[in-house]
């Protein structure tokens, strides 16, 4: 029965007008991204300092590892400085906080070997565009007993943004969507970095592609290859591209286009 219903789907008329939604965020984890459980069983717990609620008075981080039972295993060695974890941003162009400093913008990934990888934008002050304007990132590794094992900050890098900062959920590597100039000007480049916070994968910069033009969140597969969709307009409707660049970044070395519809 479903593959009789698959069937009927595929007509002439489906797909009319269709643009494929590439862009933007199902919603914000930024609570989410402070617990997570590994494969070894354990849970990451991670604990803002702020004597003050509802006030602008983070203090830091820690990183709890918590086994089943509830017992603490490893606590984070050294703790994350207000330094690193703070995060104000600001409306454009006004004062009214959206998201107050009294947590971090920490986010983590418990690892397949018991590590557990934390992402975080490095050293951000009060006013940064939600949008644009962040430039710099850092990537902090606690083993299994929560050692600080591995330590790495990149940026900035003059007119260079980044656009999106997230883990790959499937694999726990690290992918970074940086942009350079503005509106339709803007080119793009890709990183993927592994767990320790190593770049293992790289993109030139590609574009423009124009004012109505919009490139997606950038995947990564098992061979540390970036996966690019985006979608423009064309006569009779939109096209869809998947670009597909080797492990090295230099090429596009698989390039699709579907549509227009």
């Amino acid at each position: 029965m479903l593959a009789a219903v698959a069937a009927t789907c595929i007509c002439g008329h489906a797909y009319a007008g269709a643009r494929a939604v590439i862009g933007g965020a199902f919603a914000v984890p930024v609570l989410d991204a402070k617990t997570a459980v590994g494969k070894d069983g354990l849970l990451r717990l991670i604990f803002d300092f702020n004597p003050s609620q509802g006030g602008k008075t983070y203090q830091g981080s820690a990183l709890w590892i918590i086994d089943p039972n509830g017992g603490v295993v490893g606590a984070s060695n050294p703790t994350i400085p207000a330094s690193v974890g703070s995060f104000y941003f600001t409306t454009r162009g006004g004062s009214i906080p959206i998201f107050p400093v009294e947590r971090s913008n920490t986010a983590m990934y418990p690892q397949a070997d018991g590590n557990t990888t934390v992402l975080f934008f490095f050293g951000l002050g009060s006013n940064i565009n939600p949008i644009l304007g962040v430039r710099s990132f850092g990537v902090w590794t606690y083993n299994s007993g929560g050692n600080l094992i591995a330590a790495a900050q990149y940026g900035p890098f003059g007119n260079t943004d980044i656009f999106n900062l997230y883990f790959d959920d499937a694999t726990g590597k690290i992918v970074v969507k940086w942009a350079t100039h503005s509106g339709p000007n803007r080119t793009y480049a890709g990183w993927v970095l592994d767990e320790f916070g190593t770049i293992v994968s790289f993109t030139n910069f590609f574009g423009p592609f124009g004012q109505s033009n919009r490139v997606g969140k950038f995947r990564v597969n098992a061979s540390n290859q970036l996966i690019v969709p985006f979608t423009f307009p064309v006569s009779g409707g939109f096209l869809t591209n998947i670009w597909t660049f080797n492990s090295g970044g230099s090429a596009v070395v698989n390039a699709q286009s579907f549509g227009p519809f």
